[in-house]
C-alpha cells in the first residue's frame, strides 16, 4: 500500500518562487497560479491600469505588457513572513530592471501579500510606488483615478 502523499508548497515557498520567476520566466510563473487566480495592484489606477485582474488570461496579458517594456528584473533584499498555517505570506523586496524605451533604470521597493489554495497562488497583492513606474515608462500619473469613483 502506498501511503505517500504529495506535499504542497507553503505560501513562503511560493512567494520566493514567484519573485524568482516573475521578471524572468513568465511561462513558468503562470504555473504557480491557481485555476481562478486574482492579482491586485492597489495603486494600478494611478497609472491607468486595473487594480484587480482575475483569471489566468487577463493576468498573463497584463504581465506580458509590463515585462515586455521593462526587464529582465533582478530582485534583492527579500524578506518573507508566513502565517502559522502556511497559507499566507508577506514579503518585502527590492527590484531593478532596464526600461529600454526610456533608457533608464527602473528601481522599486515592493511589499506583497499572497494567499494559496491547494498549493497554488489564489491571490497576490503587490504594493509599489507608482511614481517610479511612471518615470520608467514615461507615463503620467492619474491621481484622480487613485481617489476612487465615489465622486458625484
Amino acid at each position: 500500500m502506498n501511503t505517500s502523499s504529495v506535499v504542497q508548497p507553503s505560501a513562503a515557498t511560493l512567494m520566493a518562487r514567484h519573485i524568482e520567476l516573475i521578471g524572468t520566466d513568465l511561462k513558468a510563473w503562470l504555473q504557480l497560479l491557481a485555476p481562478e487566480p486574482a492579482i491586485e495592484f492597489p495603486y494600478g489606477p494611478s497609472l491607468g491600469t486595473a487594480s484587480r485582474l482575475e483569471g489566468t488570461k487577463a493576468i498573463e496579458a497584463h504581465m506580458r505588457s509590463f515585462t515586455g517594456t521593462i526587464g529582465p528584473f533582478r530582485f534583492t533584499d527579500l524578506a518573507i513572513t508566513e502565517s502559522t498555517d502556511g497559507t499566507q505570506a508577506w514579503a518585502s523586496f527590492h527590484g531593478e530592471a532596464w526600461a529600454e524605451e526610456r533608457q533608464v533604470m527602473y528601481r522599486q521597493d515592493y511589499a506583497a501579500f499572497l494567499k494559496i489554495e491547494d498549493g497554488k497562488i489564489k491571490l497576490y497583492r503587490e504594493y509599489w510606488n507608482p511614481c517610479h513606474v511612471a518615470y520608467a515608462l514615461g507615463a503620467e500619473l492619474q491621481l484622480d483615478a487613485a481617489e476612487g469613483s465615489e465622486k458625484s
